[in-house]
């Protein structure tokens, strides 16, 4: 699991604020790592108040953590953060030989398409997902 993923569930569970210093103490690593961890966790779209004397509380945002959907779930995730489609996804998915079901996540979508073909608005922060599924054979 990523430095970043991980420091999401700490500030996930804690619902209050954490300072720096514990957080890389808590992980093993250094000050300047929880600090590049929780801009990454901006950048991807959790809104996280920091204050300088006494730590980080995260106010609002998601985070695709594979490994735990993939345990919640038990079939395979594959996540694309530049997805065109999560249908075209899927598609590649099949043609590789991915193990079904398998689930493909997106944030965003850069050419979607619904129901019959038409295309659709799909904002910057969204969750789309294609599920790839195959029918039992009696």
């Amino acid at each position: 699991m990523k430095t970043y993923e991980k420091i999401y569930l700490m500030l996930l569970d804690q619902h209050q604020t954490i300072s720096g210093e514990d957080i890389a103490k808590e992980l093993g690593i250094s000050r300047t790592a929880v600090w590049k961890a929780i801009q990454q966790l901006e950048k991807k779209g959790v809104s996280i108040d920091s204050s300088r004397h006494s730590g980080y509380t995260m106010r609002t945002g998601d985070l695709y953590i594979q490994e735990n959907l993939e345990t919640e779930l038990g079939f395979p995730v594959h996540i694309s953060e530049k997805s065109q489609s999560t249908q075209i996804d899927a598609r590649a998915g099949l043609e590789a030989g991915h193990a079904t079901p398998s689930l493909y996540l997106a944030p965003q979508q850069g050419a979607a398409k619904g129901r019959f073909g038409r295309t659709f608005f799909t904002d910057t922060a969204g969750i789309y997902m294609s599920l790839h599924l195959s029918p039992l054979k009696t």
